[in-house]
């Protein structure tokens, strides 16, 4: 059962390397974050790892181990995207784009069940992202990718994370898939 103070320890070690690891720092530390927050409220000092503390844990102990993906010594490129990925979402379905230089490449969209159409707008327009990412795996692999969507509150979540539990699974969701497909992705 670590302590409040270890956990503080390692989001401390993860927002201090967030020049190297970028928003991804962010994202892997809210299950941490969230029980350290809990504990103090309860005024308890230690509590057993959950299963998400656990998989943030593994998640940094592979970062750390394969070392920075960045580095102050060479400068930082500003590469830029070679594919743009349009999303949008209603109250009744989502729907992307894919272009290239300002050619629509592909398209694809998609209507909400009768519970999708009660959530918030937020987790409408992630969804319209997770979607475009399904559908457009293929072409997106290996390639810079900007995705842009009217939703600043979905664009937060997809660079640092919510503790919100199933907003922050979407997120995590949206991370995984960028390494599978060896995709940087830049949110607007």
């Amino acid at each position: 059962s670590p302590s409040v103070r270890d956990r503080q320890i390692v989001c401390g070690t993860v927002a201090s390397c967030s020049l190297l690891t970028g928003d991804r720092g962010a994202l892997h530390a809210k299950s941490l974050e969230e029980v350290i927050d809990f504990l103090l409220s309860q005024g308890k000092q230690h509590a057993p790892l959950s299963i998400r503390e656990r998989e943030e844990l593994e998640f940094w102990e592979n970062e750390f181990l394969a070392g920075p993906s960045r580095s102050f010594a060479q400068p930082v490129l500003a590469v830029p995207p070679s594919l743009v990925v349009e999303t949008d979402a209603s109250a009744v379905a989502a729907g992307a784009l894919l272009k290239l230089n300002g050619e629509i490449l592909a398209k694809v969209s998609q209507n909400f069940t009768d519970t999708e159409r009660g959530e918030s707008s937020a987790k409408r327009e992630l969804r319209a992202v997770l979607l475009a990412w399904r559908a457009f795996a293929e072409r997106l692999r290996g390639n810079s990718v900007e995705f842009r969507t009217d939703s600043q509150a979905a664009v937060r979540i997809l660079q640092r994370g919510s503790m919100k539990l199933h907003l922050h699974e979407m997120a995590l969701e949206a991370e995984r898939t960028s390494t599978e497909l060896r995709v940087e992705p830049t949110y607007q």
